[in-house]
């Protein structure tokens, strides 16, 4: 039986972070605003800079990742306690079975 987990992601998840956020611009690229071309390109201090400005979480399946979703917090003090949901993505064939419960 697969085992699943869900983790936030700290910077020294930064190799994962990669490559499942990558895994999803390419996979679904009519799902993002932004392209896998465009990512590729960012330097190892950008990507880090990302993943600590926005916590990242991440579905691993067998300690494979298979999913991720970020949260961008709003940042005005009447809003502080909002955010939304950014980047979210599930593998195709682990759709609808919980996962991004």
């Amino acid at each position: 039986m697969s085992q699943t987990r869900v983790a936030l992601l700290d910077l020294r998840g930064v190799d994962v972070f990669r490559r499942i956020r990558l895994e999803a611009l390419r996979e679904e690229p009519a799902a993002f605003a932004s392209s896998a071309e465009d990512w590729e390109r960012l330097s190892e201090a950008e990507w880090r800079r990302r993943l600590a400005d926005t916590p990242v979480f991440v579905a691993f399946v067998d300690d494979a990742p298979v999913g991720v979703m970020g949260l961008m917090r709003e940042r005005a003090a009447k809003t502080a306690h909002r955010a939304t949901l950014v980047m979210v993505y599930v593998r195709k064939d682990l759709r609808r079975l919980g996962l991004a419960r």
